[in-house]
């Protein structure tokens, strides 16, 4: 089964519209707040208050932003690893005889095809078909790969080898898929984005300062940054995805 976080069930437009609604309510609870605590001639009550959070916010936003940036790097490498691994192999293939070349290369092909198919299953019950399919194909290249052995080919050391490696890169690839922000760390994000407008709301209504650009500016600037971050960690939807282009060339090259 493949794992998920608790946010990955969402898209990430979703997750920071639904922020920005949450955002904008605590601003105003906040404003209510300030204006019912007024001190005049004094501090805000909320500035120290404000400051640390905006500082641990910013904290966190570099430290979300960087872990999902490596965590989509590491999938693009995956991806172009995939893709060397299948054509080694497949090129180990074609220097079979026949029937057993065709027939593994046919079987070759299928994989790539499926592998490329199953980025747009994925978050639909298809994928978990996909991956089942995968390792079928997994095995009935690892049979071949056998049968070559049996009939004393020169090439069967070289097939080995590439299949090791097709193998390795299946199961590095499933592992970077699923590698996601933890759900502790992007709760603690947006929790910390909501209180630092809270008290952004607090602080303007305790010195009755106009504010009514600001505060929207700043919750569409939070909003944007976090959507950012969440959509770099869904690797299968949004505006942010890994692109396939090694495996689509692959699987042309290979044609049909």
């Amino acid at each position: 089964m493949t794992q998920v976080t608790f946010f990955d069930q969402f898209d990430a437009g979703v997750t920071a519209g639904v922020l920005v609604a949450v955002m904008i309510c605590t601003w105003w609870i906040g404003l209510r707040i300030g204006r019912r605590h007024r001190v005049e001639g004094r501090e805000p009550p909320a500035e120290k208050l404000g400051d640390a959070g905006f500082a641990l916010f910013a904290l966190l936003l570099a430290f979300g932003f960087g872990m999902a940036l490596q965590k989509h790097d590491r999938r693009r490498e995956m991806v172009i690893g995939d893709a060397n691994a299948i054509g080694d192999f497949y090129t180990c293939a074609s220097l079979l005889r026949e029937p057993l070349r065709q027939n593994l290369q046919a079987v070759i092909r299928s994989y790539t095809q499926l592998l490329i198919q199953a980025r747009r299953d994925v978050y639909t019950p298809a994928f978990e078909r996909d991956l089942q399919q995968a390792a079928r194909y997994t095995n009935e290249m690892t049979d071949l790969v056998r049968q070559a052995g049996e009939s004393n080919s020169p090439f069967t050391i070289p097939l080995t080898n590439t299949l090791n490696e097709l193998t390795s890169a299946q199961t590095a690839r499933q592992s970077a898929f699923e590698d996601r922000l933890p759900t502790l760390v992007v709760l603690l994000l947006l929790m910390t984005a909501i209180i630092s407008v809270g008290l952004t709301g607090w602080r303007h209504g305790a010195v009755e300062t106009p504010q009514r650009l600001s505060p929207f500016l700043l919750i569409a600037i939070f909003a944007l940054v976090i959507y950012v971050i969440l959509d770099l960690d869904q690797p299968a939807r949004g505006l942010i995805q890994v692109s396939q282009g090694p495996m689509e060339r692959l699987a042309a090259s290979m044609g049909k």
